[in-house]
C-alpha cells in the first residue's frame, strides 16, 4: 500500500474522534484564529492583502482581521499568512511542524460547505495523519533545507477536509495526487516576509486540491510517496507510515512568545533572571550568555536583526528584548521597537554559545537553554528544559485565555474580543460560532 493510498482511505473512512481529543482540536483553532486576528496587522500581511483584493474572487470565505468576504483558496492564503506573521502559532513538536496555521485556515476556508461537529472530527483526523508521518519526519529532513510544516500542515489539512466533506476514497485519493506537488517549504525563507506567506500558499493548495479533486479532477495515485523520496524518506519508511493500526491525534504545543519557538527556553531564563534581581534589573546593562544546543542557531540565525521578520529569528534580539521589558509580545516586532536604543545597546551584550550536549533526541522533545546574567558583578544563571506550551508543560485555560484576549483585542477591541473567546470554546462552538464572533 502506497502513503498516498493509505492516506486516502484514512480520510474516506474515518475513525470517530474521541472527546479529549475534539476539545483540544477546538482549543488549538481558538489559538489560532486569535494569533491570526493580530497577524493581520503586520505590513507584510497588508501586502497579501492586497493582493488578494487584487486577484480573489467572489465568495463566503472569511478574512480574519479584514472586512469582507472572498472565495475560498484566497481566503486560506490570507489567514494561513497572517496565522505565521508574528511566528506565535503553534507546534507540533514531534515533527516541528506549524500544522494549525494551515489546518485552521483551510477550515476556515471552506466552513459554509461543512457541518461544524463534522468539522471538528475531520480536524482531529488530519492531526492523526500527522502524527503517523512524524516518525519519518525527523530532523534529518530538516537539516536538508526543508520546513516540515509545509509538508505535514497541508496533508492534514485535506485529510481533514476530505474526511469533514464525506468524500469517498477515490475523491481523496486524487486530493492527495493533486496537493503532492505543493508540499515543499524552505528554510531559507527564515527571516523574509515570504516566510509567513508560504504557510498561506500551502493552506490554499490543501483547498484547491480538495476542490478540484471534488469537480472530478484526477492525479496520480503514488505522487505523496514520490515528493517523500525526495525529501529523503526511504522506501521502508514508506511501508512503515502505511501500515494499519489505530491512529492517535499528534500533541501540539502552544506558543507563550510570539517568535521563533527554539529561543523561548533562552527567553524564559532570561526573564526569570530579570525577576529575581530587586527592583526589577531591566534598566540595569547587563552581560547575557546565552548556552543552548547547535540546531537552535541553524533557525536563529541573525545576530544583529536590521527589520522584525529578522528579529524574530534572532536569539540575540529576543534575549535583549525580554531583558530589557521583561516579556516580550507582538509589540516588540514592530520596525520602532527593534531600533529603540535601549534594546540596542543591550544586543551588543548578548553572547551566545552553542554546546552539543544540550542537542535533544531526534523525536524533538525541545531545546534546552542556560542564560547566565551580570550586572556589574551580580551574577546568576537559569536553565530551561521545555519551552512553556509544550505537552510537558501545558499552558493552562486560562493562558490560553489570556493570549487569545490580548491577540484578538487591538483587532476586535476590548469587549468584543473577549466575547470571542468565550463564544470560540469548545467543539464544535470554535467553528459554528466562528463567523459571528470575529467579524468586523
Amino acid at each position: 500500500m502506497t502513503v498516498q493510498h493509505w492516506l486516502a482511505s484514512v480520510a474516506a473512512a474515518p475513525a470517530p474522534a474521541a472527546a479529549d481529543d475534539r476539545e483540544r482540536a477546538a482549543a488549538a483553532i481558538r489559538d489560532l484564529i486569535g494569533v491570526a486576528l493580530i497577524g493581520s496587522t503586520s505590513p507584510a500581511i497588508a501586502k497579501v492583502a492586497r493582493h488578494i483584493r487584487d486577484v480573489g474572487g467572489n465568495g463566503p470565505a472569511l478574512l480574519l482581521g479584514l472586512q469582507g468576504t472572498t472565495d475560498p483558496v484566497s481566503s486560506a492564503l490570507y489567514n494561513g499568512s497572517a496565522a505565521q506573521a508574528f511566528d506565535f502559532d503553534d507546534i507540533a513538536p514531534s515533527c516541528v511542524s506549524h500544522v494549525s496555521a494551515i489546518m485552521t485556515p483551510a477550515f476556515v476556508a471552506l466552513l459554509d460547505r461543512m457541518d461544524p461537529d463534522a468539522a471538528i472530527n475531520g480536524y482531529v483526523t488530519g492531526l492523526t495523519v500527522i502524527d503517523r508521518l512524524a516518525e519519518a519526519f525527523t530532523h534529518e529532513v530538516y537539516d536538508r533545507g526543508i520546513q516540515p510544516t509545509h509538508t505535514m500542515g497541508p496533508i492534514g489539512a485535506v485529510t481533514g477536509l476530505l474526511a469533514a466533506l464525506g468524500a469517498d476514497e477515490r475523491t481523496a485519493e486524487a486530493a492527495f495526487g493533486l496537493a503532492a506537488t505543493q508540499l515543499i517549504g524552505l528554510r531559507d525563507h527564515t527571516g523574509t516576509s515570504y516566510k509567513p506567506v508560504q504557510t498561506g500558499m500551502v493552506a490554499a493548495a490543501a483547498v484547491r486540491a480538495v476542490l478540484l479533486a471534488t469537480e472530478g479532477i484526477e492525479a496520480g495515485t503514488s505522487s505523496i510517496d514520490v515528493v517523500m523520496r525526495l525529501l529523503g524518506i526511504t522506501d521502508e519508511q514508506l511501508q512503515a507510515l502505511a501500515r494499519p493500526g489505530e491512529l492517535q491525534p499528534v500533541p501540539l504545543a502552544p506558543k507563550w512568545y510570539p517568535s521563533c519557538g527554539a529561543a523561548h527556553t533562552a527567553i524564559e531564563s532570561t526573564i526569570a533572571l530579570r525577576d529575581r534581581f530587586a527592583g526589577g534589573a531591566g534598566d540595569a546593562p547587563a552581560d547575557l550568555v546565552v548556552t543552548s544546543p547547535p540546531s537552535v542557531m541553524e533557525a536563529l540565525r541573525y545576530d544583529d536583526p536590521a527589520n522584525p521578520d529578522e528579529a524574530r529569528f534572532s536569539m540575540h534580539y529576543c534575549v535583549a528584548a525580554a531583558w530589557r521589558t521583561g516579556a516580550l509580545t507582538p509589540a516588540d516586532f514592530s520596525p520602532e521597537a527593534i531600533r529603540r536604543d535601549d534594546v540596542r545597546a543591550q544586543l551588543a551584550r548578548v553572547r551566545v554559545v552553542v554546546d552539543d550536549a544540550l542537542s535533544p533526541p531526534p523525536t524533538w522533545s525541545g531545546f534546552p537553554a542556560i542564560v547566565k546574567v551580570d550586572v556589574d558583578g551580580q551574577v546568576d544563571e537559569e536553565r530551561t528544559e521545555r519551552p512553556r506550551g509544550y505537552p510537558e508543560r501545558p499552558l493552562s485555560d486560562a493562558e490560553l485565555t489570556s493570549k487569545f484576549v490580548a491577540c484578538a483585542t487591538p483587532v476586535l477591541g476590548a469587549y468584543q474580543a473577549e466575547r470571542a473567546s468565550e463564544r470560540l470554546s469548545g467543539a464544535p462552538a470554535a467553528l459554528s460560532n466562528l463567523i459571528e464572533a470575529v467579524s468586523l
